[in-house]
C-alpha cells in the first residue's frame, strides 16, 4: 500500500495554501499559496486518475495546464452561481475540486492494491481494465541523458530570461486594464461582464481568481500565470516535436518559440494569447499520447485543454483541424470510437458552459456584427502575408523569419524526398492511414499486335501505371518547386495574384499544401501540415483585418520549421549535397558551420527581443534616438515605436496619480489626456472619468502631446519617472506657489498596498446608502453629496448611484432639483448613469452619475430640500416609489436640505 506521506502530501499541502489565504498571511505568502491552488494542486492530483506519465517534464506540463484549466471553469461557476464571487466562495469551490481528486486517484490505487490481495477484487479490477489500468510509462529519456538534460536546461534558462526580467516594470496596457476593469464589474455582482469582452472570460478570470485569494494586484502578480503559461508552452513545443520526430526537432522547436516576439509579447502581459500558445499544442499533445498509450483517458484530458483554449479566445477554433483529425484517426476500432465520442461530448460540454449563455446574452450580436464589419467580411479573399512580414519584423527583428521559412522549406523538401519512393496506398477501412503502401511492378509493354487486347485485359494495370507514373521523383521534385515559387510571388508580388474585389492569393498555398499532405505518410506529419495550414489559410487568406491574431500561425510553424532544421543538421546520414557529398567530412563541416552561422543567427534575434521587451523605457528611448546612422540601424533596420507593439515597456506614472489621490490630494472628477481612457481609470482604483469636459483636473500625458490647456486651469503638479516628466496635473482652482513635483518609484508601493478588490468594488459603493425602487426596474442605491453648506453662487457635486434591477424597456432621465417649494434655485436633468442611457442597461447593471448644482447668485439664505427622481424622456412623465425608503406613491426622492449662507 502506497505510505501514509504519499496518500497525505496533497492534503497536507491544501491545508497549509488555505491557512495561510484565510489567516490573511503577507501578501507575497498568500501569492505562493495562490500558485499551489490554481496551477499545481488540482492537476497534480487528478493527472494520476488520467494516467500516469514517466517523464517528469511531460507530467508537470499537463498537471500545469489542467490546474489552469481546472481554475478557469471554477472561477466561472463561482460567477454563476447565485450571489457576488468572493474569495470564500471561490476557495470551496477549489477545494470541493482538489478534495474529489484526491479521493477518485486513491480510490483507483487502492483498487490495484485490492487487486494484489483479494481474488474477488481481481476480477473485479480485471473487467475494468479499459479505464482503470495505468498506461505504461513512455519517456523521451536518450541514453546519454546528460546531454539531453544540459541542452534542455539551456532552453529553459533562455526562456525564463527572456519572459520573467521586470515583468512588473511596465504600466498595464489598454486591454490589460479593460480586462481588468471587466473582472472588477464581475466582483461588483455584474455577472453579465463575462460577455462582454468579446474574446472569451479567460483572460479575465485567471487574474481575477489569484486578486480574490491574494488580496492584492500588482502588475506583476497579474502577469505570472500569463508568463507561466509561455513558459512551460517552449516546454510543450519542445515535448511535441521530440514526440513526433526527435530530440534534436524539439529543441529547434523550443528554441525557436522561446525568443519568438508573439510569444514573448503575450507571455509578458495579462493576454489570452498565452493560454493558447500553452493549453492548445498540449491538447495536441495529449491526443498524440492516446494513440501512442491506447488510452482513452488522455482524449478526455484534451477535450478539457481544447475547450479551455475556447474560453480564451475563438482562435482556437482554427486548431480543431489538427485535433479532429487525430481524433478520427484513433477512432480505428468501435471501443475506441466509442471514447473518441465521449470526449466530443466532454468538449462540447465544456465549451457550452460558456457559449450557450453567451449565445443568449445581448452582446453575442454586437460581437458578430463587430467581427463581421471590421475582420472577417465573409465572401471575399485576402492576402496578409506582406502584414505577416512587417508584424514579423517588428515583432521579432527582419533576422526571424528567414531562420523559420528556411527550416519550412527544408521540412517541405524532406516530405517530398522521403515518400517519392511510395507508391499508391493500399486501400484500407481508414483513410487517415496511408502510411501502409506497396510497390508497384514494372510493366512491360505489350506487343504492338497485341496492343488491342493488351487494352482489354490489362486496362486495371494501366491505371496503376498511371499512379505510378504520378509518384515519379521528378514529377513530384517539379510541382513542389514549382508550388514554392508561386506561394513566394504572393508575398513579394502581391499584385499579381489580385483579381477585381478577390485576392487569389489562396490558391497557390492550398495546391503545395495539399501535395505536401499527399505525401505526407505519418500521423505526425500530417498533424503537423494540419497544425500550421489551418491558421495560415484562415488568417493569412479569409480575413480581411487579421492584426495580431497571427500569430496563431506560428506555433505549427516552428513544429515544422523544427523538423526541417532537424533534417538537415541532425541526420545521422548527411544530407546529399551534390558533389560537394562525395566526402562525409566535408558534409559534417558544412552541417557544423550551418550550425554556428544558426547559432549567430539566434543571438542577433535575442539581441533584438532583448531590448524591445526586457529594457526600462528610459533606456529604450535613449537608444531608439540614437538609432539612426548606427550599426544597430544597419543591422537591424528601423526599430518600432514603444506604442506600436504589445509587450512595450511603458511606465508613465499613472500609479503616481491613483496613491496621490487615495492620499486625498487632487480630489473631485478627473480627464486624461492623450491616454487610453481605461488605463487612468484602472489606476484611480476604478474610478469613472467625469461626465464633464470641465472636470476639477486634466491629467496630461506629456509623451508625444503638443496640445496644450487652457485657462482657468492651472499648472498644479507634475509626475516624473526616472527624472523624466511623464504626467502633468492641470487644476480648475489654481494655486499661486511652485507645483508640486512627485517621483513615481516613490508611490509604487503605497499604490499596490491599497490595491485590493473591496478598494476597486468601493467606488460602486455610496457614502450615504439609500436603497429605493423606482417603477420596477430601477433602484436607487446611494449618494455621495460634497457639503450640505453652501454659499450663494457656489456649485455643488453630487453623485448618484443607480443598479437594474431588471433591464428597463424604457428611456428614462434624472433630475436633481434644489428649490423651496416654489422656485427652482438650482437644477440639472440627465442621464442617471452619464454616457449610458437607461434603455441599453443590462439587469444587475452598476452605474453612477455625476450631478452640478449651481446655486443661483441671489438665492435667499436659508434651508432648501434637494430631491432627486425619473421621469420618461418623451412624455417626461415621472416614475413613483414602489419600495424601500421614501413615501410610496411619490414621484420624488428627498435627500435632505442644503444649509445656503449669503455669497
Amino acid at each position: 500500500m502506497p505510505s501514509l506521506l504519499r496518500l497525505a502530501w496533497p492534503i497536507l499541502l491544501l491545508v497549509m495554501a488555505d491557512g495561510l489565504i484565510l489567516g490573511h498571511a503577507p501578501a507575497e505568502l498568500r501569492y505562493v499559496a495562490s500558485l499551489i491552488l490554481l496551477t499545481v494542486l488540482p492537476g497534480w492530483i487528478w493527472l494520476t486518475v488520467f494516467g500516469k506519465l514517466n517523464s517528469l517534464i511531460e507530467r508537470s506540463l499537463l498537471a500545469v495546464g489542467l490546474s489552469l484549466s481546472a481554475t478557469i471553469y471554477i472561477t466561472m461557476l463561482a460567477v454563476y452561481l447565485p450571489g457576488q464571487l468572493t474569495a470564500s466562495r471561490l476557495l470551496f469551490l477549489l477545494n470541493i475540486f482538489i478534495l474529489t481528486g484526491f479521493v477518485a486517484r486513491n480510490g483507483v490505487q487502492n483498487l490495484f492494491f485490492l487487486k494484489s490481495c483479494t481474488p474477488s477484487a481481481s476480477f473485479f479490477v480485471s473487467t475494468q481494465k479499459s479505464w482503470l489500468s495505468l498506461p505504461k510509462p513512455t519517456s523521451f529519456d536518450s541514453p546519454r541523458l546528460h546531454i539531453p538534460f544540459f541542452l534542455i536546461t539551456l532552453l529553459i534558462l533562455l526562456t525564463l530570461a527572456l519572459r520573467l526580467p521586470n515583468l512588473g516594470y511596465a504600466e498595464f496596457h489598454e486591454d490589460e486594464a479593460e480586462a481588468l476593469m471587466l473582472g472588477v464589474r464581475v466582483l461588483q455582482g455584474e455577472d453579465y461582464a463575462l460577455f462582454l469582452h468579446r474574446k472569451g472570460p479567460a483572460q479575465m478570470l485567471l487574474p481575477v481568481a489569484f486578486w480574490l485569494l491574494t488580496e492584492r494586484i500588482t502588475e506583476s502578480m497579474a502577469r505570472l500565470p500569463f508568463a507561466l503559461s509561455s513558459i512551460l508552452s517552449v516546454l510543450t513545443m519542445f515535448v511535441l516535436g521530440r514526440r513526433w520526430f526527435d530530440l534534436t526537432a524539439g529543441l529547434i522547436a523550443g528554441l525557436l518559440w522561446a525568443v519568438n516576439g508573439y510569444s514573448l509579447a503575450f507571455g509578458r502581459m495579462v493576454q489570452y494569447q498565452a493560454v493558447i500558445f500553452f493549453l492548445g499544442p498540449l491538447a495536441i499533445c495529449s491526443l498524440y499520447l492516446a494513440h501512442k498509450q491506447n488510452q482513452p483517458r488522455w482524449l478526455y484530458l484534451s477535450a478539457i485543454l481544447l475547450a479551455t483554449c475556447l474560453l480564451a479566445h475563438f482562435d482556437a477554433l482554427l486548431l480543431l483541424p489538427v485535433t479532429g483529425y487525430l481524433l478520427v484517426a484513433y477512432g480505428d476500432t468501435w471501443p475506441r470510437r466509442l471514447s473518441s465520442l465521449f470526449a466530443l461530448i466532454l468538449f462540447i460540454s465544456l465549451v457550452a458552459s460558456f457559449y450557450i449563455p453567451y449565445l443568449l446574452d445581448p452582446e453575442f450580436s454586437n460581437t458578430t456584427q463587430y467581427l463581421s464589419e471590421s475582420r472577417i467580411k465573409p465572401g471575399l479573399l485576402y492576402n496578409n502575408l506582406w502584414l505577416l512580414r512587417r508584424l514579423d519584423a517588428e515583432y521579432s527583428s527582419w533576422f526571424y523569419l528567414p531562420l523559420l521559412v528556411g527550416g519550412l522549406m527544408v521540412g517541405g523538401g524532406m516530405l517530398l524526398k522521403r515518400n517519392v519512393k511510395f507508391a499508391l496506398p493500399i486501400p484500407n477501412h481508414s483513410f487517415l492511414d496511408s502510411s501502409r503502401k506497396i510497390n508497384l511492378p514494372t510493366f512491360p509493354e505489350p506487343a504492338e499486335g497485341k496492343l488491342a487486347s493488351a487494352n482489354s485485359a490489362n486496362g486495371f494495370w494501366e491505371v496503376l501505371k498511371l499512379g505510378t507514373a504520378l509518384t515519379d521523383p521528378r514529377l513530384i521534385y517539379g510541382a513542389g518547386f514549382i508550388g514554392t515559387i508561386l506561394c513566394l510571388s504572393t508575398v513579394w508580388q502581391p499584385t499579381w495574384w489580385q483579381m477585381g474585389m478577390v485576392n487569389m492569393a489562396l490558391l497557390p498555398w492550398l495546391i503545395l499544401g495539399g501535395l505536401l499532405f499527399w505525401q505526407a505518410t505519418t500521423l505526425e506529419q500530417r498533424s503537423m501540415l494540419l497544425m500550421l495550414g489551418a491558421p495560415l489559410i484562415g488568417y493569412g487568406f479569409l480575413v480581411d483585418d487579421p492584426r495580431t491574431h497571427l500569430y496563431i500561425i506560428y506555433p505549427g510553424a516552428v513544429l515544422m520549421s523544427g523538423f526541417g532544421w532537424q533534417n538537415l543538421l541532425g541526420r545521422r546520414t548527411p544530407v546529399s549535397l551534390g558533389n560537394w557529398g562525395s566526402n562525409a567530412q566535408i558534409k559534417t563541416n558544412i552541417k557544423i558551420m550551418l550550425a554556428l552561422i544558426g547559432c549567430g543567427w539566434l543571438g542577433l534575434i535575442i539581441a533584438y527581443v532583448g531590448l524591445i521587451y526586457l529594457t526600462p523605457e528610459p533606456t529604450f528611448l535613449t537608444v531608439r534616438g540614437q538609432w539612426d546612422d548606427s550599426v544597430g540601424e544597419l543591422i537591424y533596420d528601423d526599430l518600432p515605436k514603444s506604442r506600436d507593439y504589445f509587450g512595450y515597456p511603458k511606465r508613465e506614472g499613472w500609479k503616481a496619480i491613483g496613491a496621490l489621490r487615495a492620499e486625498g490630494n487632487y480630489q473631485g472628477d478627473f480627464r486624461s489626456v492623450n491616454e487610453d481612457f481605461i488605463v487612468p481609470i484602472w489606476y484611480n482604483y476604478g474610478q469613472a472619468r467625469s461626465c464633464y469636459d470641465t472636470p476639477a483636473h486634466f491629467f496630461v500625458r506629456l509623451t508625444d502631446y503638443a496640445g496644450k490647456i487652457d485657462p482657468p486651469y492651472q499648472l498644479t503638479g507634475s509626475v516624473t519617472r526616472e527624472t523624466d516628466p511623464r504626467i502633468e496635473i492641470y487644476s480648475a482652482v489654481g494655486q499661486t506657489s511652485q507645483p508640486n513635483s512627485y517621483t513615481v518609484e516613490t508611490l509604487i508601493e503605497s499604490f499596490d498596498q491599497q490595491a485590493t478588490p473591496q478598494r476597486f468594488i468601493q467606488q460602486a459603493q455610496p457614502s450615504q446608502s439609500v436603497g429605493t425602487q423606482f417603477g420596477e426596474a430601477i433602484r436607487f442605491v446611494g449618494y455621495d453629496l460634497s457639503k450640505n453648506m453652501a454659499h450663494a453662487g457656489e456649485t455643488l457635486t453630487l453623485n448618484l448611484y443607480w443598479q437594474a434591477t431588471t433591464a428597463p424597456t424604457d428611456s428614462y432621465r434624472a433630475f436633481v432639483h434644489l428649490t423651496d417649494g416654489t422656485t427652482l434655485w438650482a437644477q440639472q436633468d440627465d442621464n442617471p448613469i452619464c454616457r449610458l442611457p437607461t434603455s441599453i442597461w443590462r439587469e444587475g447593471q452598476h452605474g453612477l452619475g455625476q450631478f452640478r448644482l449651481q446655486l443661483k447668485p441671489d438665492m435667499p439664505p436659508g434651508r432648501y430640500p434637494l430631491i432627486i427622481g425619473l421621469y420618461q424622456a418623451e412624455t417626461l412623465k415621472r416614475l413613483t416609489i414602489t419600495a424601500g425608503m421614501g413615501q410610496i406613491g411619490d414621484d420624488f426622492l428627498w435627500l435632505g436640505d442644503i444649509e445656503v449662507s449669503p455669497p
